[in-house]
């Protein structure tokens, strides 16, 4: 580990604290069939990962030449996701509770938006994280791999980026890290993909995490 304190733990969403990325994959698979009778392929699945909604809604419809913003896909596409979240309840990392409880400054930091984070939560009966911040996509100007949420939440938090450890799980989102100055760990319970190999840190769960970021505290936080 590079940084031997830290003063800021920031935990990405989907893919760190509830399993959502491949759930998203499949959910944009099955809109843009529905909608526009185009069947993508694995690694267009595969690169939803990690990126915002914009980004991941422009991106593809480059790629297919959709005639339609990111915008007015989000507000086709949203509907039909809280739909699915009524049916499918989200499965939620082990050991949240006890990383919300360590005596540090937390911020969520996400590309999903506000709303549709607070759906997946209302879907898993778990409406409260125990982190009062949270930077989502609608709060920023760029999203991952840009690290302006990151950014954002060190600010508000008051905590230099090298102070921080950031918890992610996709290449987007380890790339912004990187790019804010933060250490990062990666998870490997509800990772879509393996990519342990670029980050600082790596653990099979965020409760194998807790005792090694207890450790690390900055000083007077143990």
């Amino acid at each position: 580990m590079k940084r031997p304190l830290i003063n800021a733990l920031l935990l990405d969403f989907d893919g760190i604290v509830a399993e959502s990325e491949r759930q998203n994959a499949g959910l944009v698979r099955a809109f843009l069939r529905n909608r526009f009778g185009i069947d993508i392929t694995a690694d267009d699945e595969r690169s939803v990962y990690g990126f915002p909604w914009p980004e991941t809604f422009a991106a593809l419809f480059g790629r297919y030449s959709i005639a339609m913003s990111p915008a007015e896909a989000w507000r086709l596409f949203y509907p039909g996701k809280l739909a699915w979240l009524s049916e499918h309840p989200v499965r939620m990392a082990t050991g949240l509770p006890e990383l919300a409880g360590l005596p540090v400054a937390k911020a969520l930091v996400s590309g999903s938006h506000r709303g549709e984070i607070e759906a997946m939560l209302a879907s898993a009966g778990h409406p409260h994280l125990g982190i009062g911040l949270m930077i989502c996509r609608e709060d920023v100007s760029r999203g991952k791999p840009d690290p302006e949420g990151f950014l954002a939440a060190c600010s508000r938090l008051g905590v230099p980026p090298a102070e921080a450890l950031v918890f992610e799980d996709s290449r987007p989102g380890i790339a912004a890290a990187r790019a804010a100055g933060a250490a990062v760990a990666f998870v490997r319970e509800l990772a879509a993909e393996d990519n342990a190999g670029l980050a600082d840190a790596a653990f099979d769960t965020l409760a194998d995490a807790v005792p090694w970021v207890r450790e690390r505290l900055g000083t007077g936080r143990r």
